[in-house]
């Protein structure tokens, strides 16, 4: 009998167990964790599925892996069987030793068979650090990946302060309490992008026909009558305000000033018409408007109209 962290191991159980319907009664007060779980298990398998498909050159589906774990997670609860998900240490155990397709996996549980039922004794006494050491060299180029936050962070900073935040939480707090903060954090992040997306001024480059990001060059021709704007997000209601506020600083140009200085001259031109027609009636002045040209003035009257129709 071994004692170790006040906790008893008597023996090793050598069989599986016989199926069963899993207790109903035991869903409502652990709803909650099971929520948790299921959303912890999910985000690390995806995560890791999508590390080993960049690594390999490969893609993946992800609705095929939920409904795999989904399907794997109900026939297992009729063995009293735990959680199924992705592991961290046995797939970089695995590709370390050379494992790429499902065969690898067949062969591990094969292996996961003959130790549960006769080679199980033999690893009884086997020190817990030593299995430690193994999940640590396998894992060890993972550790080694956290130098590229550097190239991230210049890449996305909004993503790497999620990344960074969420970490923080996991290792300070605990695992549900970082992937919640995480989750909101990450919400919230998508929330600010969409409302306030990148905009970008193109200018001509230099001697070519191209047009390029003015931040990134110098040697472009700034065209006075001429603007190329890119706008790098969805245009909804949501980033309206933004778009439009946008726009006419990158242009130089808001149509409600212009809207205000042309009605400021017809209320002006109006003021002086009438002031001139009832002083023309008390002196009998006649007023010659041979060199007016309406059309000038409903032209105006127009442009009023439609800056006003647009607001």
């Amino acid at each position: 009998m071994l004692h170790s962290y006040l906790m008893k191991l008597e023996s090793l159980v050598k069989r599986i167990q016989y199926p069963e319907v899993p207790d109903i009664t035991l869903m409502g007060p652990h709803i909650g964790d099971s929520i948790i779980s299921a959303v912890i298990g999910i985000s690390v398998s995806v995560s890791l599925a999508r590390i080993f498909a960049t690594r390999f050159n490969y893609k993946i589906n992800t609705n095929q892996e939920l409904i795999a774990f989904g399907v794997t997670n109900v026939i297992s609860s009729f063995f009293h069987g735990y959680p199924a998900a992705a592991s961290l240490s046995r797939s970089a155990v695995a590709v370390s030793a050379g494992g790429r397709t499902q065969v690898a996996s067949l062969f591990s549980c094969l292996l996961l068979i003959l130790v549960l039922f006769f080679i199980g004794p033999l690893l009884f006494s086997v020190p817990i650090f030593c299995l430690s050491a193994i999940i640590i060299v396998a894992i060890k180029g993972m550790f080694m990946e956290a130098k590229d936050l550097v190239m991230f962070w210049r890449f996305s900073p909004w993503d790497s302060a999620v990344w960074i935040f969420t970490f923080l939480c996991t290792v300070l707090l605990s695992v549900n309490y970082g992937l919640l903060l995480g989750v909101i954090i990450s919400v919230g992040v998508v929330i600010l992008r969409i409302q306030w997306p990148k905009i970008h001024s193109f200018e001509q480059i230099q001697n070519t026909e191209i047009y390029r990001n003015s931040r990134d060059y110098t040697n472009y021709i700034k065209h006075d009558k001429i603007k190329i704007i890119r706008y790098e997000g969805n245009l909804f209601y949501f980033c309206a305000e933004h778009f439009r506020e946008t726009v006419y600083l990158q242009t130089g140009i808001n149509p409600f000033d212009i809207n205000l200085k042309v009605n400021h001259c017809l209320n002006r031109i109006k003021q002086i018409e009438n002031t001139l027609r009832s002083t023309s009636k008390s002196m009998d002045i006649e007023i010659d408007k041979s060199d007016v040209h309406s059309n000038e003035i409903k032209t105006i009257e127009q442009t009023s109209d439609q800056l006003e129709a647009c607001r």
